[in-house]
């Protein structure tokens, strides 16, 4: 069986006197202020936002638009795609530019053409 050793304790004047009759103190500390980064402010997403397709390419499934990291595009922001007031399929952002961006055809009832509205 272990022998348990009791730690001494000890009163503050004998404390005192062991550190070399040095006062303890206690440590006051800053308050500690959170704030939310600047980063953070710029993470919300367009309310509403139209655009138009550029271009489509139907062999790789994907169109461009004319909106980029310019309007706040984000990747996998999904874009419905009209044309005549019609809804014709959706579309995911996948890459973006300053000014255009690249999205995958996700639902598509009729082809896309140039000059379709697309709109988040």
């Amino acid at each position: 069986k272990k022998e348990e050793r009791a730690e001494p304790v000890y009163s503050k004047k004998e404390a005192t006197q062991i550190l070399g009759e040095r006062e303890i103190q206690s440590v006051d500390l800053p308050p500690i202020v959170v704030s939310p980064s600047s980063v953070d402010a710029k993470i919300s997403l367009p309310a509403s936002l139209d655009g138009k397709i550029l271009n489509v390419n139907s062999e790789y499934n994907f169109t461009v638009i004319d909106l980029g990291l310019d309007e706040g595009l984000k990747e996998g922001m999904v874009f419905e795609v009209l044309r005549q007031g019609q809804l014709l399929g959706k579309i995911e952002v996948i890459e973006i530019r300053q000014e255009i961006a690249a999205c995958d055809i996700i639902q598509a009832v009729t082809p896309f053409e140039t000059g379709d509205i697309v709109r988040y």
